[in-house]
């Protein structure tokens, strides 16, 4: 008979998980203070360096409740309660806390938390409740306080709160690139929407915000054109990545919209931008459906001047580069073969290009 085994699980350890394993850098727990806050709905934050402090002072939701479950998960660091810890309210101020060399938290309503290297030495009542902010102050090395506004700038482009870092104002509104194509500015269910065509990538970039806090960038494979977008979601849930899925679906459905509108005013674009936008368009591995009736491509006598749709309805089509039914350069060329083969063929070469050939064959 097999026994079962008593598997002990080292309580420190799962701190240690849930804390120094997941600190970025020495200069990360000021963003993970300010990223707290803002989850706890402040609509103001001060970031202040004096020497080897970090002071941090917000008008978020009182900080007292935090205090006491994080001196429980400190003082008794059971893996469960800090599981518990983590979905309740997340591990951004836990962090900042347990990797410090020391900190002072107090929050508006009275309570307070000491620590020196993770190990609680004061927990109580610091003053009466009153309107005062909430508290957090760290003490690191003087040396950080270049990295940690480099690290709020990068963590926080575009914060709903204004954040003040040593008197200056930290963000700025998020924007496209000014090469996009049709961009455009959308409030919807959730959050706000920044889409438009990128002329220069062959993928789409999507760049995902939480209430202006950098969640995560990804490039996605192009449907018909390449989007850049850009998605600031109204959550920022304990774990942002949870934000990233609707993301997707949402800069899907948009650019889905968004392609039928700039079908719709192809013409109008610039000639030079409708070329670009056809070069992307015939490298896609289908053509949108939308683009089935904008004309596209060019004959001998215009450029722009015929639509897919009517190529599809010619038995034969002779395509070529400076002659035929159609003219059109090797991309498109291809893209034509491969969606119409059994109705292209290629132009005979003209007649000039064709003497000049005979000529060399008997000077040979």
């Amino acid at each position: 008979m097999i026994e079962a085994l008593d598997v002990s699980v080292d309580d420190r350890r799962a701190l240690w998980a849930l804390t120094a394993r997941h600190l970025r850098s020495a200069a990360h727990p000021a963003v993970l203070v300010v990223r707290h806050a803002i989850r706890r709905g402040a609509r103001r934050i001060e970031v202040r360096t004096r020497g080897k402090q970090l002071i941090v002072t917000d008008d978020g939701d009182d900080l007292d409740v935090d205090i006491a479950d994080l001196a429980i998960a400190l003082r008794d660091p059971h893996v469960d309660r800090l599981h518990a810890l983590e979905r309740a309210r997340g591990t951004d101020l836990l962090v900042a806390i347990a990797t410090a060399a020391s900190t002072d938290v107090r929050g508006r309503g009275g309570a307070r938390l000491a620590t020196i290297n993770g190990a609680v030495v004061v927990e109580g009542r610091a003053r009466p409740a009153s309107t005062a902010d909430n508290v957090v102050t760290i003490h690191r090395p003087r040396a950080l306080r270049s990295l940690e506004r480099q690290e709020l700038r990068a963590w926080l482009p575009s914060p709903r709160a204004e954040i003040l870092v040593d008197g200056a104002r930290l963000g700025t509104p998020s924007a496209l690139p000014s090469s996009t194509v049709s961009p455009q500015t959308m409030s919807l269910p959730g959050g706000r929407l920044q889409l438009g065509f990128a002329l220069d990538e062959t993928v789409t970039r999507l760049t995902i915000h939480a209430r202006g806090v950098w969640v995560a960038q990804e490039q996605l494979r192009a449907r018909g054109l390449p989007i850049v977008a850009i998605w600031d979601d109204d959550r920022l849930p304990v774990h942002p990545i949870d934000v990233v899925a609707d993301a997707r679906d949402i800069v899907a459905a948009a650019g889905e919209a968004a392609l039928r509108t700039l079908a719709a005013r192809f013409q109008d674009q610039p000639i030079a931008v409708r070329r670009r936008l056809r070069s992307l368009l015939v490298r896609a591995p289908r053509l949108p459906a939308a683009f089935f009736d904008v004309p596209l491509f060019d004959n001998e006598r215009q450029p722009f001047a015929l639509t897919f749709s009517s190529l599809q309805q010619r038995r034969r089509l002779v395509i070529g580069s400076v002659a035929g039914d159609v003219v059109v350069d090797d991309e498109a060329s291809a893209f034509l073969h491969r969606l119409l083969p059994h109705s292209v063929v290629d132009a005979v070469p003209p007649p000039r290009r064709r003497l000049a050939f005979i000529v060399r064959r008997l000077l040979r």
